[in-house]
């Protein structure tokens, strides 16, 4: 490891290189410099009890009830199911079923007109926080409905959660996303630097690491200087800034375990199965105001972006229309007919825009809908050589073509992170990763049943 601390005895900073295989993509950073607003309040807000990385929620309300920001709408006795709480104050005017894009399956969804008045709950913040057991966080946490941000979109109490019997000694906070246009992470690390870092201390405290890790795009040097100050003033021992170069996917999951720890993920495991964890800013912040504030996870910055007549960074709540957010922008511009919701790589089109903001929104892009001619695989072997998570794409699809999905499960599609790297870097422009996701939509689909 190459130390370039300021001060040597605290050894803060490491410079890493990623893997030599990334795609480097073009720098589309156009909202890395916008400041962050707040959406006004919208006229009414939609919201799935049903998320990819956790279960099925059931709604508490029924039509005609009214509620207050922050109240708690729906919830679930499963584990890996996390509490919806309403986002703005008004009325329940109906529970409707929504398609949701990344599967293709109707789910549940609470609609709430507001009363334009914002009225909130109480927050119920902790009398001595430093006195709270890791069940009182955990709880706090679980019951604050935070989704992680990360890959997975996995409820971070249950990423705090390791299987029994697996020690945890390295987190790793990822302050870098080196997705074209994803800039709101960037921003929160300037706005809500300590209370990001104060959200890592209580993962550090749950999950009682030797390490703790914050990874950031080496070229965002105030940045940096603000995390070392940071932590010199709170006195956070056994913390270490990552620098890193901006490719694509080097903040997967298992990229950055294997880039900063030197540890390989074998397919069909996790992270946690080699003694790490990854957290993204955005969930460390949202812990931070579970625990210490008693905030329910309402809201979330998101990059707003592409053809678009004002791009930014929004404060958003959940369940708000793509529609408001893009009035709100300035409307489309040019010929754009396509909304991509998390990211150009790695994200999803969304059939129309009156689709909600969910809580697993990171951006919301606008594009010109490009249909390329796909071709027929060549066996160029560059879809093998990219994938971060070590599989063949390419046998993916042609199971995924002939439906049988069955061998895709044999051949750990589960394992796929969906960032869309292989389908990039194809020549023959064949869709990898459209095919793996119908694939992996018909296997949930069988596991439902």
């Amino acid at each position: 490891m190459n130390f370039l601390a300021k001060d040597s005895e605290l050894a803060l900073i490491i410079n890493k290189r990623g893997k030599s295989n990334a795609v480097h993509l073009p720098d589309y950073g156009i909202t890395a410099d916008s400041l962050a607003e707040t959406l006004p309040l919208p006229p009414e807000v939609i919201l799935p009890l049903f998320h990819q990385g956790g279960g099925q929620c059931n709604a508490i309300v029924k039509k005609g009830d009214t509620v207050l920001s922050g109240q708690k709408i729906a919830d679930s006795e499963e584990f890996t199911a996390t509490p919806v709480h309403a986002s703005i104050s008004g009325e329940i005017t109906g529970i409707i079923k929504l398609i949701d894009p990344a599967s293709g399956r109707p789910v549940d969804a609470i609609v709430i007109t507001s009363d334009d008045e914002g009225k909130s709950i109480e927050y119920k913040a902790p009398e001595k926080p430093e006195s709270l057991s890791t069940e009182d966080m955990l709880g706090r946490i679980r019951e604050a409905g935070i989704i992680g941000n990360e890959t997975d979109n996995v409820p971070a109490h249950v990423r705090l959660s390791p299987p029994q019997g697996k020690k945890i000694d390295s987190v790793i906070i990822n302050a870098s996303w080196c997705e074209p246009y994803l800039a709101a992470d960037n921003h929160l690390m300037q706005e809500k630097l300590e209370e990001v870092i104060c959200g890592a201390d209580i993962i550090k405290r749950i999950l009682s690491p030797a390490s703790i890790y914050i990874t950031i795009d080496a070229s965002r040097r105030e940045t940096i200087d603000k995390i070392v100050n940071i932590i010199k003033i709170l006195g956070y021992d056994n913390y270490k800034i990552v620098l890193l170069k901006n490719k694509y996917p080097a903040t997967i999951e298992s990229n950055l375990v294997n880039v900063i720890l030197g540890r390989e993920m074998q397919p069909d495991t996790m992270a946690a199965d080699i003694g790490a964890v990854v957290f993204n800013v955005k969930t460390a912040l949202a812990i931070n105001d579970a625990v210490f504030c008693g905030k329910p996870f309402t809201d979330k910055l998101v990059s707003v972006a592409g053809s678009i007549n004002k791009p930014g960074n929004l404060r958003i709540r959940f369940g708000t229309p793509l529609k408001y957010v893009i009035d709100y922008c300035g409307g489309i511009k040019g010929d754009a007919d396509k909304i991509i919701i998390n990211g150009l790589m790695s994200g999803i089109s969304v059939y129309d825009d009156d689709f909600p903001v969910t809580r697993e929104t990171n951006s919301i892009l606008l594009e010109k809908n490009v249909i390329l001619k796909e071709g027929n695989c060549i066996r160029c072997g560059k879809c093998l050589d990219i994938c971060p998570a070590r599989l063949s794409p390419t046998l993916l699809t042609a199971y995924a073509r002939a439906g049988r999905y069955d061998e895709c499960r044999e051949a750990y599609i589960g394992n796929c992170l969906e960032c869309g790297a292989c389908a990039y870097i194809c020549p023959s422009n064949i869709p990898l990763l459209q095919y793996i996701k119908i694939a992996k939509s018909e296997l949930a689909k069988k596991a439902a049943v």
